[in-house]
């Protein structure tokens, strides 16, 4: 008897211990359009999402881009939430404390259900081209920033003190598949990218070259192309939550 005691003591212990944190209350509203801006807040125990679609939601709770999240509803990118929410005491959050509590938010309040696998992707390596790169290292008075505007069918993207591994980064977002930076180039970078906004348009009917010749005629860089087993999060089950 008092070995089963200890063992069940142990057992409550270490499901104690492996709990995943929760937030003690939360608010989750429909963000009705129009959209002007989206942003996410952790400050002490509260944590705040504006206008986010629940396929950011994801991507941050589980720490994956977007690429790597399957299936799901119709509705992933074209709903947008708020979403304030507080843990209990007033310590401050880590991001991983807030991205395993939304975790259990989206569990709760969306009925989320999804599981992890391994899938065969197409992925890309960006590289520098023979004749090298055709940008300039950032000055030493350089501020890291970067802007976005759309010239007709086409997106400008200027960059100001960025590493290659950014630029690796940014591409996999907005692109929609895994880039990694194999350039070797080190340091920070200034410069100017202006390619087909091929998401919503074909290259064919833009006037600016797909990203793939953007880079390449106006960085000297290039993306080369590999099949690679990715881990993915398929989405098994997901609903609209209710208003509160």
């Amino acid at each position: 008897m008092r070995i089963c005691a200890m063992l069940l003591a142990i057992a409550a212990a270490s499901f104690g211990q492996s709990a995943r944190p929760a937030f003690e209350v939360a608010s989750v509203k429909r963000h009705e359009p129009p959209v002007t801006s989206v942003t996410s807040k952790v400050s002490g125990p509260r944590a705040t999402w504006t206008a986010y679609p629940m396929m950011a939601l994801l991507m941050e709770a589980y720490g994956m881009a977007e690429y790597q999240i399957i299936g799901g509803p119709s509705w992933l990118n074209s709903d947008f939430y708020d979403i304030e929410a507080k843990a209990a005491g007033n310590d401050q959050l880590t991001k991983d404390q807030a991205a395993q509590m939304l975790r259990g938010l989206l569990e709760e309040r969306f009925h989320l259900t999804v599981h992890r696998e391994s899938r065969e992707m197409q992925v890309y390596s960006l590289v520098v081209v023979k004749n090298g790169p055709k940008f300039r290292p950032s000055g030493p008075d350089a501020k890291f920033g970067v802007s976005f505007r759309s010239r007709g069918v086409a997106m400008e993207m200027t960059a100001t003190k960025w590493t290659m591994d950014r630029l690796a980064r940014q591409l996999s977002s907005d692109q929609g598949y895994k880039v990694t930076n194999m350039t070797g180039l080190g340091g920070d970078y200034d410069f100017t990218l202006t390619y087909a906004d091929e998401r919503h348009i074909a290259a064919a009917d833009a006037d600016a070259p797909s990203i793939f010749g953007a880079l390449q005629e106006q960085l000297g860089l290039k993306l080369e192309t590999q099949k690679q087993a990715v881990e993915t999060l398929v989405i098994d089950h997901a609903d609209r939550p209710s208003q509160n």
